[in-house]
C-alpha cells in the first residue's frame, strides 16, 4: 500500500479531486488511517465529509475501508455520531451477523470469516483484533460483482459470549460413525436438517479432525461447520469445532 501524504499533499489533492476523485479518495484514507490518533475530531469528521461527498462508487474495497475509519473514529471520539455517519455511507442490505474467525493471514493482515451460510469473508486491519477460533458481529459488504467480500468488525466475542455466539452461528446435530486413532480422525453423520447455502451444498456424511479429545463410535456430537474450499478448488464440509 502506497504511503500516506502530508497534510499538504493531501490538500493540493484535495483541491483537485474532480479530475481524479477515486484517487483522492485513497489518499483521504491513508491519511485517515496514518493520523486519526494524532488528529482531533473535527478534522478527521472534515475529512470523512470529504470522502463522503465525492460520490464514489460503493461497494468498494475503499468504500468498506473507510467505514472501518469511521468506526476508529466512533471509539476515539465521543461526539462522533457513527449511527448518523451510517445512515450516511449508504450501502444497499446493511445488516449485522455473527460469524466464525477461522485464520489469520499475516502477510496481508486479513483475518478469514465465515458465516452460517458458508460464504467468506475478509477483515482487512480491522479496528477490533478478533480471536483466532473466535466469533465477531460484523457487517458482510459483497460486491456486486461478487469477487471480493469483506466484513467489517463491529464486536468480538469474549469468552463470557462464546457460549451464545455459538448458538447464534448455529450447529449441527451429528453421530459418529467411524473412529481412526491412528490418524487422528473420525467420520460423522449429520443428524438435523441441513441449511442451504449460497457457497453449494453441505453433505449429510463427512470427516473431522479429532485434535486431543477421543470419541466412540455412536456418539452424540454437536459440529459448527460451513463448506470451505479445498487445495483442489472443491468445497466441502469442514468441522471447525467438535461440541
Amino acid at each position: 500500500m502506497k504511503e500516506a501524504k502530508t497534510f499538504e499533499e493531501l490538500q493540493l489533492s484535495l483541491a483537485k479531486a474532480k479530475e481524479h476523485p477515486k484517487e483522492t479518495g485513497w489518499d483521504i484514507y491513508r491519511y485517515l488511517k496514518a493520523n486519526i490518533e494524532l488528529m482531533e475530531s473535527q478534522e478527521a469528521r472534515t475529512l470523512l465529509a470529504c470522502y463522503m461527498k465525492m460520490g464514489l462508487e460503493k461497494p468498494s474495497l475503499l468504500h468498506s475501508l473507510i467505514l472501518n475509519v469511521a468506526l476508529r473514529m466512533a471509539k476515539r471520539f465521543p461526539d462522533f455520531q457513527f449511527d448518523r455517519f451510517f445512515d450516511m455511507w449508504e450501502y444497499p442490505g446493511i445488516e449485522r451477523i455473527i460469524g466464525y474467525v477461522d485464520y489469520y493471514d499475516e502477510t496481508h493482515r486479513f483475518y478469514h470469516i465465515y458465516d452460517n451460510m458458508s460464504r467468506h469473508f475478509v477483515a482487512i486491519d480491522p479496528h477490533i483484533e478478533p480471536e483466532v477460533g473466535g466469533f465477531v458481529e460484523f457487517t458482510p459488504i459483497i460486491p456486486e460483482d461478487g469477487k471480493f467480500k469483506t466484513a467489517v468488525v463491529h464486536r468480538a466475542f469474549g469468552e463470557e459470549d462464546y457460549l451464545a455466539a455459538t448458538e447464534a452461528f448455529g450447529t449441527y446435530d451429528a453421530i459418529v460413525t467411524h473412529v481412526d486413532e491412528e490418524k487422528g480422525f473420525l467420520d460423522y453423520r449429520i443428524t438435523s436438517e441441513i441449511r442451504q447455502t449460497p457457497e453449494g451444498q453441505i453433505t449429510d456424511e463427512g470427516t473431522a479432525f479429532m485434535g486431543v479429545m477421543r470419541y466412540a463410535k455412536g456418539q452424540q456430537l454437536k459440529l459448527l461447520l460451513f463448506l470451505k474450499r479445498a487445495k483442489d478448488g472443491v468445497k466441502r464440509n469442514y468441522v471447525a469445532k467438535i461440541i
